[in-house]
């Protein structure tokens, strides 16, 4: 039996092959932090991955995109039994007894701040009125119209003689009834409800205020917020609670949906690269870990649960 002689390759073909195996095995950038600052661009392939991070226990559910929210009204009144707090936005109705000093007030009508003593006025945002006569704003709200009557017989002491002060509430809260007519509402609802999407922009809209941000934030801190915006309103015993409806099915894509094909996407000579479920993505100069970090965020408002984006380059 005659043994075979081994096959000699001439030497450059042996090289390229060598070469060509070594650079199929070994992509161009390891997953390093020097990597990671590589900024990709036109005619580049990146190998992504999407993945999810386990949330940490006990994490609260922030609001997505695309979420329904119930948004609950509770109106509230001031206990009858208390005395009644003035607040901004109140109607206050003074009613000085005739002296004559009020008459001299009456025949100056050119001064804007020396005006009818006995009239309506409403408390300003920050609490306080002008009354004519006087140098400096008054500090209403909070207090009961018996203490405000004893703080203007104080205040007008110096200019009327015995003064005697009746005054007289129209609370803000009043218009409340307002506010509950937008839900249909009556009397003896004391709830009411509304419900809406968070836009693509992550708001949401509520009775008399703009858009407000809701996606990124837990349904508590965005009950609190809209409470407070409501009692800065003139809406002090209004509070709003925030439910999360389920989202509609498949609203989520399953995670293998979102992989690029194969795993890779190409950078378009715009710069531009395209994934599942996403608008076109620009490179816009970023770098790898700065794209991680963007389409992390995209993937999160999608409804993805902590998503974890790895990113490298590869030679086409």
């Amino acid at each position: 039996m005659k043994m075979r002689r081994p096959v000699r390759l001439p030497l450059p073909l042996a090289m390229l092959l060598l070469l060509v195996g070594t650079a199929v095995a070994q992509p161009d950038d390891d997953a390093t932090t020097a990597a990671l600052r590589i900024v990709p661009a036109a005619g580049d392939i990146l190998e992504i991955r999407i993945g999810i991070d386990p949330a940490p226990t006990g994490e609260p559910y922030r609001i997505l995109v695309g979420d329904r929210l119930s948004l609950v009204f509770h109106f509230g009144w001031p206990p009858a039994d208390e005395p009644y707090p003035i607040q901004p936005g109140d109607e206050i109705k003074l009613y000085f007894r005739y002296s004559p000093e009020i008459s001299q007030l009456y025949a100056q009508p050119e001064d804007d701040r020396i005006a009818v003593l006995s009239r309506p006025y409403v408390v300003e945002p920050d609490g306080k009125l002008w009354l004519a006569g006087l140098a400096e704003p008054v500090q209403v709200a909070g207090k009961t119209t018996t203490q405000f009557a004893a703080d203007l017989r104080r205040l007008y002491q110096d200019q009327l003689t015995s003064p005697q002060v009746q005054v007289s509430v129209t609370p803000m809260f009043e218009k409340q009834r307002t506010l509950k007519e937008l839900f249909q509402a009556y009397e003896d609802r004391p709830v009411s409800f509304m419900e809406g999407r968070v836009t693509a922009d992550g708001r949401i809209a509520a009775p008399l205020i703009p858009e407000i941000t809701a996606a990124g934030k837990t349904p508590a801190a965005l009950s609190a917020e809209l409470t407070a915006i409501y009692h800065e309103l003139g809406y002090p015993w209004t509070s709003v609670t925030v439910i999360v409806g389920p989202a509609p099915e498949q609203r989520t894509p399953p995670l293998e949906a979102l992989q690029p094909p194969n795993g890779r996407v190409a950078i378009a000579e715009d710069g531009t690269f395209l994934l599942p479920f996403l608008p076109p993505q620009s490179v816009g100069g970023r770098s790898l870990a700065e794209l991680a970090a963007r389409l992390a965020e995209q993937y999160r408002l999608l409804g993805v649960p902590n998503p974890d984006v790895r990113i490298r380059r590869v030679r086409p």
